[in-house]
């Protein structure tokens, strides 16, 4: 077997939450709810030497997902006076693109705030949630719906707005469309 160069750059991606839609809540009540939770939990994992962080918008009572750009604003303002973490927040989950992208384009001219990337998933995906103690699915319809005309619609705005698409695969197919975007030239050459 080679040897590993010591040299070899690492890069580590914290994702300090997951979108109830994986059902995570129950498995971690210690989960990072509103921004000033996701804020001390980036905090900590930069220190301890990641270099970006995702995240899901949440609602500091309820825990509950939510899209509103104010709680997006705040991590964004929050993580960039305390790191040089690089910030890549999900899409929000609208119907329409300008909706999953606005509170990413809310700061988009902002340079203290505008973040870095934002991963985009090239392919519709089930996401229903488990339980591993039943083991059987408490749903068997919920689906993330990632088609090529949203998918196109989304990655037109942050083309226009100059955002870095981090490319987000989790099948085969998925690597197929995003080449084809990139064959449009919607998609970075650069990002796989």
């Amino acid at each position: 077997m080679d040897e590993v160069p010591d040299d070899l750059p690492v890069i580590i991606e914290v994702r300090v939450n997951e979108d109830k839609v994986f059902g995570r809540d129950s498995d971690n009540p210690a989960q990072p709810r509103g921004p000033k939770d996701i804020i001390r939990e980036a905090i900590r994992a930069w220190e301890a030497g990641a270099s970006i962080l995702h995240w899901h918008g949440r609602d500091a009572a309820t825990g509950l997902p939510s899209d509103d750009p104010a709680l997006y604003l705040e991590v964004y303002s929050g993580v960039r006076a305390e790191t040089d973490l690089l910030r890549n927040p999900t899409l929000a989950a609208g119907p329409a693109a300008e909706d999953r992208a606005r509170h990413v384009l809310a700061v988009i001219d902002d340079p203290s705030l505008r973040v870095e990337m934002v991963p985009v998933t090239f392919g519709t995906l089930n996401v229903d949630y488990w339980d591993p103690k039943a083991r059987r699915f408490r749903t068997a319809d919920r689906i993330s719906n990632n088609s090529r005309a949203r998918l196109q619609a989304v990655l037109e705005i942050l083309n226009r707005h100059r955002v870095y698409v981090k490319a987000m695969c989790w099948e085969v197919g998925h690597v197929r469309t995003a080449r084809c975007f990139q064959e449009m030239g919607l998609l970075s050459p650069n990002t796989f």
